[in-house]
């Protein structure tokens, strides 16, 4: 395993689980540990934790700077927040031990847009140690971004663009499930909204604005609405106008 890539796993929720296992199908990947944020769960089998049934003889750890100077890994995929305020303190802490960081919090697909201060720490901080930092995922990464920009490579030109994505949220816990108004009556969701406990999906300003990079577009402003619609589905919309 001398020439495997050494990745310590961040969050061991539904993307964290799904990510872990993948990572143990993987030539050239060692998954070398993994970081949980719920402490009651410290101490147990990382092989539990996946939902393999089978022990991987790695304990999970409840401190992620101790078990970084233990491994020393290559790679910190982190999967535990969406915002990038929230993730900067796990980033820093990777980077300052020279760990490579994989995010999946939707904003770090673009960090720019809404966080200007907090990407330059952190485009700072990496090239200072060496190493580097990706935001990406399916959504925003690929379904309406990546993929968007690749479609538009071969038009002439593109005046408009409209992407639309439907996301099946029933493999997700309770937590998400509230955020995102699914199983809130009317009045809770309106209510929700107002309060800001039902956010949606989060990233869409972060897909926009690299598509608009991409294409060279310049963007005024950027518009999001929240609605729940006939038969009690909910969904997020973005326009923009430049």
């Amino acid at each position: 395993m001398s020439d495997s890539v050494k990745a310590v796993l961040l969050g061991t929720g539904h993307m964290g689980t799904g990510i872990g296992r993948l990572i143990l199908e993987k030539k050239g990947l060692e998954l070398a540990g993994a970081v949980g944020r719920r402490k009651e769960r410290a101490g147990r089998d990382l092989g539990e934790i996946l939902g393999l049934n089978r022990n991987l003889g790695t304990p999970l750890a409840a401190d992620l700077d101790t078990l970084l100077k233990q491994v020393k890994p290559h790679i910190l995929i982190q999967c535990t927040v969406s915002r990038v305020q929230d993730a900067w303190p796990e980033i820093e802490t990777a980077l300052k031990n020279g760990v490579n960081v994989i995010s999946i919090a939707e904003e770090m697909s673009y960090p720019g847009y809404g966080s200007p201060e907090l990407a330059e720490k952190i485009a700072s901080l990496a090239l200072e140690h060496g190493v580097s930092v990706l935001g990406t995922g399916i959504n925003p990464g690929f379904v309406l971004d990546y993929l968007i920009i690749t479609l538009t490579g071969v038009c002439f030109t593109v005046d408009s663009i409209t992407a639309g994505r439907v996301n099946d949220l029933s493999p997700y816990g309770h937590s998400v499930l509230k955020t995102q108004g699914v199983g809130l009556s009317p009045e809770e969701f309106t209510r929700g909204i107002a309060e800001g406990s039902v956010v949606g999906h989060f990233g869409f300003p972060e897909s926009i604005s690299l598509i608009a990079r991409a294409l060279g577009w310049n963007i005024d402003r950027i518009e999001q609405t929240r609605k729940r619609s006939e038969g009690g589905r909910v969904g997020t919309e973005c326009r923009t106008r430049g």
